[in-house]
């Protein structure tokens, strides 16, 4: 069923936009590094035990780990981005 190929995906791409929407609340709040840094590095560990268990050491699985890696870095720039948008309270 073609369905069956898409369920990945989907999960993936909701995973994917909850670590946004929470690095960017993070940052807008003020959390601190560590706790902000917890998420992509999480991520990108899990994606790189994952592809090398079911993809080996092939090249087309080592450019994806790379790609993971780089948007592990994306996150921790939404946290970064998210604590420069954040405006001061007014008291």
């Amino acid at each position: 069923m073609v369905f069956n190929n898409y369920v990945p995906v989907m999960a993936l791409l909701l995973v994917v936009a909850l670590i946004v929407f929470l690095q960017y609340q993070l940052g807008v709040r003020r959390s601190s590094v560590r706790m902000a840094s917890v998420l992509p590095i999480s991520y990108s560990i899990l994606f790189t035990v994952l592809t090398v268990v079911v993809g080996g050491w092939q090249m087309e699985a080592i450019l994806f780990v790379v790609s993971q890696w780089l948007v592990g870095y994306w996150f921790y720039f939404i946290y970064e981005f998210g604590r420069r948008s954040a405006k001061e309270a007014v008291t």
